[in-house]
């Protein structure tokens, strides 16, 4: 191992956990599956499986994961997380019981960069022959990674960039800015409930997260901790700690406290805590969409881990669960800085991929422009993208071109044709242009970025678009991807989304490799861009129903405003379970604010644009599709 030196072992080397992997009965049957149940107008779209169902078609060999388990039990090692579809086995116990059941030993190395102490194998494990023939991996036998979160801090004499910035502790942003920037409409309060999920490798204080909601005036959701491989919860690294509450507190304040949020919480080293919480996300099968803001270069994750990881995620796809990952904070060279590098999970073909922007902003916050993240000069800052070296591309990378048989969407901006392209979306990642987050034991407000920031933005966005499907009887977002892609791909992309086209995410002059840079459509430092909300949604729901009978617009839209509230009823459109409401500055034509609802009324408060009227869009959704009515034009009081 380079950039380490080998040490003594520290005096409190407490238990090891590992992790056994198993294969899948049939992986190409669940690629197959997990593809034709993600991708809008296949016959299988939206047909998801159960984990039991998934273990049943796909699942490992359940004599071998029978045997596996009772052959750890023999070796006295404590059973942890198990798994439904049979491919992981997390299994903990002394370093002598690790070394002597898997017939390894220790040494412990320290690494030169962080100061880390950690053990690693000084060999590939030694299983019996009834044993070995059984599993294809052994996960957690070296422990180089301890942490990976993918959060920035802007540093204290920090200067903004030009732009009017946001309404949070110290003009960062609040998560209001970000709604109304993004236009990401507010979740029908009576609408279908969501069930969000993060991954994070510790502990919080909740006193944090309630002090976020208190002074963002938000509603607190249910915030429930999933403790993983018998982890006893507490605090142990500040900055996972402010990562924990950065996630957190980034879903509430974009879903406006209308989801529920399941921590998963797993204080083990890195790789083996994503994989037990991947694991244990998919058995669970409660949370409809994921936030992972960490990760760590493919080199360093290794060709095992990955697969793991992939077994997971195909299971989490085939039972429409949805997957966002942080890009990375390292630009286009990946944390070791040597050559070009992308990061694992991001790098995933089952994971949507959110790269980072600077966010720029005028008046009231409304969008003005993003670039791409890149602080490398000055802040040693930027936001991750490339070409995997582990995976193939994917088919819905794929440009649909006749002309260009085989060429990918990326290759036009120096992406790859072979291999999979990462970023697919992104979000405000630039600690300049960040959020303003509280965490007491960092200092109180903090202002914060990172690809860590723009994971849960994006979630958050996806959570609001899945509510939009629950409420016209369609199932969940599932895979994003193939959905994103087809948008994309078509003219409806250009509105759908911001297309970032300026900057890039390297560094020729301090790495002598240039990194990747922004352009038309889809590049490697933003995939295709930041979510324009409401035509995103609109877009999306019509590919996804076919839009071949809109229905029947709601009528007789009033309303008017008092103070700074504006109040609006309607008559309902027939067979119209629920509505978009977007509130328009009709000067600049820019979006104010948007809800969804699943009544016949809404209720915009805190309007304070001062002007002299304003205009409402009224969206009628359904099943197959959505229309929109006339606008409504409603006067401002008299000054």
């Amino acid at each position: 191992m380079t950039g380490v030196v080998e040490t003594s072992a520290p005096a409190s080397a407490g238990p090891m956990t590992v992790a056994i992997t198993l294969p899948l009965s049939d992986e190409a049957g669940a690629a197959k599956f997990a593809d034709s149940v993600s991708k809008p107008g296949n016959r299988l779209y939206g047909q998801y499986l159960t984990p039991a169902q998934f273990a049943a078609k796909f699942g490992a060999n359940a004599a071998d994961y029978a045997a596996v388990t009772a052959w750890a039990q023999a070796q006295g090692l404590t059973l942890h997380e198990a798994s439904t579809a049979r491919t992981l086995l997390s299994v903990a116990g002394t370093r002598a019981q690790i070394e002597r059941a898997f017939g390894v030993t220790f040494k412990y190395y320290k690494d030169n960069k962080t100061g880390r102490v950690f053990p690693s194998a000084t060999s590939q494990p030694s299983l019996p022959s009834d044993i070995a023939p059984r599993i294809d991996s052994v996960l957690g036998l070296s422990r180089r990674v301890g942490f990976a979160p993918k959060l920035r801090r802007a540093p204290a004499n920090a200067v903004r960039p030009a732009t009017a910035g946001g309404t949070g502790a110290g003009g960062a942003y609040a998560p209001a800015d970000f709604r109304t920037a993004y236009e990401i409409p507010q979740m029908a309060a009576t609408g279908p409930a969501e069930t969000l999920a993060v991954f994070e490798q510790g502990g919080y204080f909740a006193s944090d997260v309630t002090t976020f909601v208190k002074a963002n005036k938000l509603t607190m959701p249910a915030v429930t901790p999933r403790l993983v491989d018998d982890y006893g919860g507490g605090v142990d690294d500040p900055d996972v700690e402010l990562e924990t509450v950065l996630d957190i507190s980034t879903l509430i304040g974009i879903t406006q406290g209308n989801a529920s949020i399941l921590v998963y919480e797993d204080g083990e080293d890195y790789g083996i805590a994503l994989i037990d919480s991947l694991t244990a996300m998919a058995d669970d099968d409660k949370a409809s969409i994921i936030s992972i803001s960490y990760g760590e270069d493919e080199a360093l994750a290794g060709q095992k881990q990955m697969v793991a990881e992939h077994r997971a995620l195909l299971q989490l796809a085939a039972q429409g669960q949805t997957v966002l990952a942080s890009s990375g904070d390292s630009g286009a060279y990946g944390d070791e800085g040597f050559g070009l590098n992308v990061s694992d999970p991001c790098s995933q073909v089952y994971v949507t991929c959110v790269g980072g922007t600077t966010l720029f902003t005028g008046a009231h916050e409304a969008y003005n422009l993003e670039n791409a993240w890149n602080d490398l000069a000055s802040y040693d800052g930027a936001t991750g993208g490339g070409v995997s070296s582990m995976w193939a591309l994917p088919k819905y990378q794929l440009q649909p071109d006749s002309f260009t048989p085989g060429q990918s969407v990326a290759a036009p901006n120096g992406g790859s044709n072979t291999f999979r392209n990462v970023p697919d979306v992104a979000a405000d990642a630039d600690p300049l242009t960040g959020a303003a987050i509280y965490s007491q034991m960092n200092g109180g407000w903090v202002t914060v970025g990172g690809t860590s920031l723009a994971s849960p933005i994006y979630a958050g966005f996806l959570a609001t678009y899945d509510q939009v499907l629950q409420i016209v009887g369609k199932p969940h977002v599932g895979f994003f991807n193939p959905a994103l892609y087809d948008i994309g791909t078509t003219i409806l992309g250009y509105y759908a989304n911001h297309d970032v086209r300026n900057g890039t995410n390297g560094d020729a002059n301090e790495y002598g490799i240039p990194g990747y840079s922004a352009g038309y459509n889809y590049d490697l430092v933003s995939g295709w861009g930041t979510p324009a909300a409401p035509d995103m949604l609109n877009f999306l729901l019509s590919n996804v129903t076919g839009d071949k009978h809109p229905p029947v617009d709601a009528t007789d839209l009033t309303g008017g405003m008092t103070g700074t509230t504006i109040s609006l009823t309607w008559h309902a459109g027939k067979k119209v379970p629920g509505y978009i409401v977007e509130l328009i500055n009709p000067y600049a034509g820019t979006i104010l604010a948007t809800a969804n609802t699943v009544g016949t009324s809404a209720t915009f408060t805190g309007v304070t644009e001062g002007l002299s009227y304003y205009a409402v869009y009224l969206y009628s959704i359904s099943g197959t599709g959505s229309t929109v009515a006339a606008p409504l034009y409603v006067q401002a009081p008299s000054k």
